[in-house]
């Protein structure tokens, strides 16, 4: 009688788990639907501008983490955004730039002219 019962928990068990595996795989069918279907519903320059990135993201794996995290860190409130510039001291909206990659947390904040400006200084002295 006890075997029985064991055996019935067994099958119950696995029966459970092989459910909870097809939907599973019909959730991850369905996210698979919905980015093919994002995907074609992009323009031609979306299209490039989406592959850029990707590129850009698999060849500088370390700076995209620090874009992460400094992301991830704004938004839990471990860091906020300043009002003024560090370059022009203005109040206008603001990037985070990376002096070092290393210390992904470490970021100054530019408003988008000073942010360039620093990195076309950076490519003439770099």
């Amino acid at each position: 009688m006890l075997e029985v019962k064991r055996r019935g928990l067994r099958l119950a068990r696995e029966l459970r788990l092989r459910v909870e595996a097809v939907v599973l795989e019909r959730r991850f069918m369905a996210a698979r639907v919905r980015a093919e279907a994002m995907a074609a519903r992009r323009s031609p320059q979306q299209r490039l501008t989406y592959e850029r990135m990707s590129q850009w993201a698999r060849e500088h794996p370390e700076r995209r983490r620090a874009h992460r995290l400094v992301h991830s860190a704004i938004r839990s409130g471990k860091i906020s955004r300043p009002i003024r510039c560090d370059g022009c001291g203005l109040d206008r909206r603001l990037e985070a730039h990376h002096g070092d990659y290393t210390k992904p947390l470490g970021v100054r904040w530019f408003c988008r002219s000073c942010h360039l400006r620093v990195h076309r200084c950076e490519e003439v002295l770099g």
